[in-house]
């Protein structure tokens, strides 16, 4: 994603922390079935969206920050759940067509294109590692990019990620999830976290 250099930043060292949490905790047997059959269901502040977080992790924290983007200044909203089982977010911010436009004619008028940039370029920010990308068109209504990467969150731990990016003009919504655990990235509470996610009002 073209963002600015600090909020890529402070998503890796809140990666970071997971990573170094996760590979001290010791391998127990948790009641995982039944915490994450348990979802928590969020709604966006102006109930534009809906997604539901594993019930095995906290309830989401809303937070916000103003992004500078190689098409401009924007706000960046996001809601994340960090635990030592894995870490979800979801954010999302918009970029006017003009705004794009202005950058590059051929992005603005190729939505897939533009979230393939959107994507490499979070992953280069990461120093990351493209593992597979699916591409996805969701009812004809809006845009979608599944993609499954890694990246190093100390010397030591490898952090296995992925992440969707929609795009539902001007909004780009972008969900997350992230553990220290090679294959977990598409487990059936994972798989449900990543469906569930639902556009309740375009913009």
């Amino acid at each position: 994603m073209y963002i600015s250099k600090n909020l890529s930043a402070c998503l890796l060292i809140c990666l970071m922390l997971f990573g170094i949490a996760e590979a001290k905790k010791k391998n127990k047997r948790s009641k995982k079935q039944k915490t994450e059959a348990k979802s928590n269901v969020i709604f966006g502040m102006q109930q534009d969206f809906s997604i539901a977080f594993p019930g095995s992790l906290p309830k989401p924290k809303i937070d916000s920050t103003g992004i500078m983007t190689k098409f401009g200044g924007t706000q960046f909203y996001s809601y994340s759940a960090n635990s030592n089982k894995g870490s979800a977010m979801i954010g999302h911010f918009d970029i006017s067509y003009d705004n794009i436009r202005a950058s590059s004619i051929e992005l603005a008028n190729n939505p897939s294109a533009f979230l393939d940039t959107l994507q490499s370029q979070l992953v280069k920010n990461m120093d990351g590692t493209i593992q597979r990308k699916i591409k996805v068109l969701k009812e004809g209504l809006y845009h979608n990019r599944t993609m499954y990467f890694t990246a190093k969150a100390t010397k030591d731990t490898m952090i296995y990620l992925r992440c969707d990016h929609v795009y539902d003009p001007p909004r780009i919504y972008q969900i997350l999830y992230t553990t220290t655990l090679k294959g977990k990235t598409e487990l059936p509470f994972v798989n449900t976290f990543f469906q569930s996610f639902t556009i309740l009002k375009k913009q």
